[in-house]
């Protein structure tokens, strides 16, 4: 099976986002000072850092299966701004998204801490987002996030256990056949 081939692989995609963040800056008073560098580019998205005056601004690229976080990423911006980095423009029909630095990621610090105590004060934040979206499940589901709401996850197992191919079963990193009987076998449990 091959592969779709993903933008961020294309010679001239580089160009084209360059164009799309200058824009963006452009339109926020702010503009891109130095080229353009790739922090990382992942099968599922590629980000990309942006020198502008006062720092760097973060580009982002998400996969079609994942193009609903610009979507998401500017509803929370818009609704809880102070937890979000500065939206410095998003595209939803692309997938991409324009930030501000908010900083040193959260697992740099962790990893230099050799701690997880930061949790402590971000996770009831967070807690507090997600009870707060709940009545919002429906729009949010419009934008095109996964339901993986507690009544989907029975038919979302039984779906996957049927897709012998991506379980890999019997393949040096897959799922031997009798893990995957005993799954099976614990379906109804599960539901």
């Amino acid at each position: 099976m091959t592969e779709p081939t993903l933008s961020w692989d294309q010679p001239a995609w580089m160009g084209a986002i360059q164009a799309w963040i200058a824009d963006q800056l452009q339109s926020g008073g702010l503009r891109l000072i130095g080229p353009l560098e790739a922090v990382h580019l992942r099968p599922w998205s590629a980000v990309v850092r942006a020198p502008i005056e006062d720092g760097f601004a973060f580009f982002k690229a998400c996969t079609p299966a994942l193009g609903w976080e610009p979507a998401l990423t500017s509803r929370l911006a818009a609704v809880y701004p102070a937890l979000l980095p500065d939206l410095l423009g998003a595209d939803h029909a692309r997938g991409w998204l324009l930030m501000r630095d908010s900083g040193t990621p959260l697992r740099a610090l962790i990893r230099a801490e050799q701690s997880l105590e930061r949790w402590r004060a971000i996770m009831p934040i967070y807690a507090g987002l997600q009870q707060r979206l709940a009545a919002q499940a429906s729009s949010l589901l419009e934008l095109g996030l996964f339901n993986r709401r507690l009544e989907t996850l029975p038919c979302l197992l039984d779906d996957l256990l049927a897709d012998l191919d991506s379980l890999q079963v019997g393949l040096p990193d897959g799922l031997t056949p009798a893990e995957v009987e005993r799954l099976n076998s614990v379906r109804g449990q599960f539901a």
